[in-house]
């Protein structure tokens, strides 16, 4: 998957020129460009590392718990008539739409944030649960694998407040099962449940776990064995784990 790179990194990777030969684009003397010796802090920063930086056209499969107030609740809708709160759907790296009826869990990394819903900034990051009263809320980053009628899809999701219960249920099995996450399913539930304090109902949405089942194993297998699927799971995996780093990044 492509990453941005620093020059240095494009430096490295440029083999000599042999003498004699002319080397592709100005050097830094036919450019009249003096390359200064680093110093200070800057030092570190000599040999290309990867930056902290989602790729441009990074754009990849993910999953959304379907609610009328979510920013892409009328694209749902009209592609999924009928869709009701709670329900997961999977939107495509090029927008198609498409329900899912059971998940597997392939990994997960939790975390509690502040995020401004006004443009999706993370102003504020932690790994452990803040003692109440806090801002910041529950938030689990995870890749998945969503069953959907055009079979297997691989996705990024993330499961924030009422529907992180999902992929801690999804998790509690999994660990129950020595992480083999290829042997258990998650079918999303919808539970009801009313608030302590306000008395006010909200919608909850958590897993029931089940053994893979043979259909389910063909299709899984089937999407393993693609190279077109291999493709696609790469760059949703590098994507994740780049916005694992990106919160990481953010950890008070």
């Amino acid at each position: 998957m492509p990453r941005i790179s620093s020059l240095a990194a494009k430096a490295a990777a440029t083999p000599p020129t042999p003498d004699g030969a002319t080397p592709e684009g100005p050097t830094p003397e036919q450019s009249g460009a003096a390359l200064p010796a680093l110093t200070g802090k800057l030092q570190q920063y000599a040999v290309a590392r990867p930056l902290n930086v989602q790729p441009p056209d990074g754009k990849v499969n993910y999953v959304v718990t379907y609610h009328p107030m979510a920013k892409k609740a009328l694209a749902i809708s009209n592609a999924l008539p009928g869709v009701k709160e709670g329900d997961v759907v999977v939107i495509r790296a090029d927008d198609h739409i498409l329900p899912v009826s059971k998940l597997h869990l392939v990994d997960a990394t939790q975390y509690w944030t502040t995020i401004l819903y006004g443009d999706g900034e993370v102003i504020e990051v932690a790994r452990e649960k803040p003692a109440n009263p806090s801002d910041l809320e529950e938030h689990i980053e995870s890749l998945v694998l969503c069953y959907t009628p055009e079979g297997v899809v691989c996705a990024k999701a993330t499961w924030r407040k009422t529907r992180t219960p999902f992929a801690k249920a999804m998790a509690a099995a999994l660990r129950e099962n020595q992480g083999r996450w290829q042997d258990i399913t998650g079918t999303p539930v919808t539970e009801q449940r009313t608030n302590k304090t306000t008395g006010k109902p909200y919608t909850v949405v958590t897993a029931r776990v089940s053994p893979i089942n043979n259909e389910e194993a063909r299709a899984l297998a089937e999407y393993l064995a693609s190279a077109e699927s291999r493709t696609e799971s790469d760059k949703v995996v590098a994507v994740y784990q780049e916005r694992c780093r990106y919160l990481d990044g953010k950890v008070c």
